[in-house]
């Protein structure tokens, strides 16, 4: 992806480039019982438009489903790449969760994450609850 600097921006950085890469498999033990792997690559240059810049996010999940029922998580890890980047102010972001869905398309996931921020001190956590519909056609 590439996204150009704003013209109404006061800093002229560079335009903000972005490659992704990643895959997933999926072992599927009998058709009620299913383990899934993942990992993704994300490579950002000029973040923000900012010269000199450079993100990369390594993503990591699992996910074991057992008939309806879900439980995975994820972890994923900010590393900056530039001159005044330090190991001290990288971020990263953890989560886990757990689910029903049922066979109609309703889900309901509850779950807790944990994160720290590119560039901050301190962690924020919390709890979580995600309702979903799927509706296929």
């Amino acid at each position: 992806a590439l996204q150009a600097e704003a013209d109404a921006s006061d800093e002229h950085g560079d335009d903000e480039e972005r490659f992704v890469i990643g895959g997933k498999y999926i072992f599927h033990y009998d058709e009620n019982v299913r383990l899934s792997f993942m990992n993704e690559v994300i490579d950002i240059s000029s973040y923000g438009a900012e010269s000199e810049s450079d993100v990369t996010a390594i993503n990591w999940g699992a996910q074991f489903s057992y008939y309806n029922w879900r439980i995975g998580g994820t972890y994923t890890d900010y590393l900056q790449d530039h001159e005044e980047a330090d190991e001290e102010n990288n971020g990263r972001f953890a989560q886990d969760s757990a689910g029903y869905f049922w066979d109609f398309g309703l889900g309901l996931e509850v779950g807790y994450r944990k994160v720290k921020e590119v560039g901050e001190d301190e962690d924020s956590e919390g709890p979580g609850i995600s309702l979903s519909y799927i509706y296929e056609f």
